[in-house]
């Protein structure tokens, strides 16, 4: 439940736990279930214990089951790797796959990536759930230095002039060009125009 609130408040902590707090219904409103109302099937010995695969429409034994432990809506294991390999395969939008129960916006946490897909699809994924980190952090960016692979990182999330420690390059955080301040953004790009 935690990286899927950071995850949608752009792996901002503080604003994540600023959100939870001032909405008693704010699990509800953004993940579109409420935590308790599903409970999650026990594992017995014996008969009886199978459980319908709502996709595949066949019934396993709930060791053959996965469910996520905040909605409690499941799959059959197979499926479920089905499900998840297709969203790694979509790319890097599948740090944001959400549970396959129609309606519901949970987020399907890591530790089901890797149990259920293979070592290379994990790995897939594990780069994309680390690009997020950056793409999505409005305090992140690559550095855009072509070469570079490195992120800078900046608290105050302003367009100020910060260098990268990997390659020195001195840029904008606005606005990702060279460096130019005390020329603002607007005025750099208005200076570009009237130049070209």
């Amino acid at each position: 439940m935690a990286r899927a609130l950071l995850l949608q408040n752009e792996w901002n902590a503080d604003l994540a736990i600023r959100k939870f707090s001032e909405d008693v219904d704010y699990i509800e409103k953004t993940f579109n279930f409420e935590i308790g109302t599903n409970q999650m099937p026990k594992l017995q010995d014996g008969p009886g214990d199978d459980i319908l695969c709502p996709v595949c429409f066949c019934d396993y034994p709930l060791s053959e089951f996965e469910h996520l432990p905040d909605c409690a809506h499941g799959l059959c294991t197979y499926c479920y790797a089905g499900y998840l390999g297709s969203k790694v395969s979509d790319g890097v939008e599948s740090v944001m796959t959400t549970c396959p129960e129609r309606g519901c916006n949970m987020i399907v946490p890591e530790r089901l990536f890797r149990k259920l897909l293979e070592p290379e699809q994990v790995s897939r994924y594990m780069s994309f759930l680390l690009k997020s980190f950056v793409d999505l952090s409005k305090q992140s960016k690559w550095c855009p230095r072509r070469d570079c692979t490195m992120a800078v990182e900046s608290k105050s999330a302003q367009p100020v002039d910060v260098r990268c420690t990997k390659c020195s390059l001195d840029f904008c955080f606005g606005c990702n060009k060279d460096a130019h301040m005390p020329i603002d953004c607007d005025g750099l790009q208005a200076w570009e125009d009237r130049l070209n």
